[in-house]
């Protein structure tokens, strides 16, 4: 997971053990703060019915109305407990603005008393019931500045101080989880915020209250704005703002690379790891974690792009300073150190290094389950995920008693988490019982297969009906899975069914963010041709097969080293398609050549590659071609083209 920056270097405060919000001399009693303990209130009442709703599952079972009901309750719980934190950090970030700024204004100096008393409310009020005197005010300032047409001191003072206004405004706004449109008004504040005046604090801070919203699209031009501003400063004064230059730039790659815009990620990454590099130079105790952070980031990214050598570089540098690290802190680092090893495992095992990859897992597994010992709630969690990696790499070795067993444990452990908390590990329950249907498949085990697909299913859709943007996507995974179960038993009509829904909710996805679901319609189209050549639907079949060419083409284009793989999958399709369903020899043999024109530049890296270079090797040969010179012939081809 890419980690974001939030805290300034300007100020820096903590929670500390009793739940004291301390910046400098000012402590907030958190525990005592009215709305803290409204929350608190409520999540005590909410598990009171959350036992009450379990004791009546356990006498009706069966009973759906209590299972629902149940998870309601828990997704209640569970929003409760992100206000509960997320009051903890915007408290913590409003002390450290207030902290920072001047308060020159007698509605800060009373918003500021309200604050330390843990009155967050009586503290919104000070400014908010004078929000329109602030507006007038602020027009009127604005007005004073464009007549005189030049910033004087005193009016770029008071300027800066409604700014600040507006920014605590917006902080404390974001506190209040009752308010009826509080994202609408935090919104409306940080942006008369930026009318005021345009600083690195203020963008910087718009920008991130956006992406913890997910608008990534609004966040990022202010990202790029506060980049600008951190970087001017930083020419005048690299020991202050260097760190946030580079924390800024980490923010923006996250950004990216969640949209997908690889290029642009990559560049942000590295500029941010070559100036936390130098800081680590100087000061290695305060910034050898961060770079440890960005070279996983980096790795991150280069391993979602397939580019396996840059990835498994960047992982074995950050483990190596982790591994440091938790030499001397093992509490703080460990955790870090079993992620790390988790990753290069999955590296590893995607490169088909089965060997490293087992290695890795085991030694993450053993950290976790000792953390586990003593803190289950937080890293029985990461044992199953463990668990369920090893399995999927015994099940590719065909070790499959080995993978059944890990498989079983990691469900029998998200099973139990479920219990207590369905809002949070439903989902992993679910995940792990795909997998399992995977296995049961992949050994003929249709039946068993089956049961796990359709409770797996069933998770999935109750989830989606509450939350659709975000478990839709695994509604139409299990669809597909399903689908290509019941194909195998020669259930066609069951079959096309589970394919054309996966469809219709991949298609829309798909609409809104082409970048990330326009690869698992492909996959799905793919799978839909597959089904109709069964059927001897060969038009149906030659449609889905060149739509689903289309679009892996086109991705392909902009991100070839991740998308060139699923082109060579598609073209060796089609050219068995033309070999054996609509015999045409010059259309198969044309696929052939671009199977090979695709694969051959990324086969050594990308071992699925080879599998699909054999099958068109043996396509050619079926046509009565010599397939080494068939590939000599297209080798040379390409040779010419790519000379000047």
């Amino acid at each position: 997971m890419s980690e974001i920056s939030h805290s300034k270097n300007i100020v820096t405060g903590h929670i500390d053990a009793q739940g004291n919000v301390v910046v400098g001399d000012t402590i907030i009693n958190l525990k005592e703060a009215a709305q803290y303990k409204a929350i608190e209130a409520e999540i005590a009442e909410l598990n009171t019915r959350f036992e009450r709703t379990r004791k009546r599952i356990e006498k009706a079972p069966d009973d759906m109305d209590f299972q629902m009901e149940l998870l309601e309750i828990d997704a209640k719980r569970s929003q409760k407990q992100q206000e509960l934190d997320s009051l903890r950090r915007e408290v913590l970030k409003l002390a450290e603005d207030f902290q920072r700024i001047p308060l020159n204004t007698e509605r800060l100096r009373r918003a500021k008393a309200h604050f330390e008393q843990g009155e967050f409310s009586e503290a919104r009020a000070v400014l908010d019931a004078e929000v329109e005197t602030m507006g007038i005010e602020l027009d009127a300032l604005l007005h004073e500045k464009g007549r005189l047409n030049q910033k004087t001191a005193e009016n770029q003072q008071h300027l800066s101080d409604k700014a600040n206004e507006y920014l605590i405004l917006a902080r404390l706004t974001a506190t209040d989880y009752e308010l009826p449109g509080r994202f609408e008004k935090t919104t409306a504040h940080f942006e008369q915020s930026l009318r005021a005046e345009r600083n690195a604090e203020n963008v910087f801070a718009f920008a991130h209250f956006l992406q913890e919203h997910n608008v990534l699209m609004q966040a990022q031009p202010l990202y790029e704005e506060a980049l600008q501003m951190y970087k001017a400063l930083a020419e005048e004064n690299p020991r202050t703002y260097l760190p946030d230059v580079a924390m800024t730039l980490n923010n923006l790659a996250n950004l990216q690379k969640a949209k997908n815009e690889f290029g642009e990620a990559l560049a942000k990454y590295e500029e941010a790891l070559q100036i936390r590099r130098a800081l680590a130079e100087e000061n290695p105790r305060t910034y050898l974690p961060d770079v440890a952070m960005t070279l996983n980031n980096l790795a991150n990214l280069h391993s979602a792009k397939n580019e396996f050598g840059e990835a498994q570089a960047k992982y074995e540098e950050a483990l190596q300073i982790r591994r440091a690290l938790a030499e001397e802190n093992p509490r703080t680092y460990l955790p870090n150190v079993a992620t790390t090893l988790n990753n290069l495992a999955v590296l590893h095992s995607d490169k088909n290094e089965f060997g490293e990859a087992l290695a890795k897992y085991e030694e993450a597994l053993q950290i976790y389950r000792a953390l586990a010992e003593e803190n289950p709630r937080t890293y029985l969690p990461d044992v199953a995920m463990v668990l369920n990696n090893l399995a999927a790499l015994q099940k590719a070795k065909n070790e499959f008693g080995e993978a059944l067993a890990k498989y079983e444990e990691a469900l029998q452990i998200y099973r139990a988490l479920a219990e207590e908390n369905p809002r949070t590990y439903l989902p992993d329950v679910a995940m792990t019982l795909n997998n399992l249907a995977n296995l049961h498949s992949a050994k003929n085990e249709f039946g068993e297969a089956q049961a796990k697909y359709e409770e797996a299913l069933q998770i999935y859709r109750a989830l989606a009906e509450e939350n659709p943007r975000t478990y839709l996507p695994d509604v139409a995974m299990v669809l597909n899975n399903l689908a290509a179960l019941q194909q195998a038993k020669n259930e066609f009509g069951e079959a096309l069914a589970k394919y054309e829904e996966a469809l219709q909710i991949r298609r829309a996805l798909a609409e809104e963010n082409p970048r990330t679901y326009l690869p698992d319609v492909a996959m799905t189209l793919n799978n839909l041709a597959n089904l109709h050549k069964n059927k001897n639907e060969f038009g149906e079949a030659q449609a889905k097969h060149e739509e689903a060419l289309q679009i892996r083409r086109a991705l392909a284009e902009e991100n070839p080293q991740t998308y060139l793989p699923d082109v060579a999958m598609t073209t060796v399709n089609i050219a068995i398609f033309y070999l054996q369903s609509l015999p045409d020899r010059e259309k198969s043999l044309a696929y052939c050549t671009e199977a090979l024109r695709t694969g051959l530049p990324v086969v050594e890296h990308l071992p699925s590659v080879q599998n699909y270079l054999q099958a068109t090797m043996q396509v050619i040969a079926a046509w009565g071609e010599d397939p080494e010179a068939f590939l000599q012939n297209t080798l040379t081809q390409m040779n010419e083209q790519a000379s000047p």
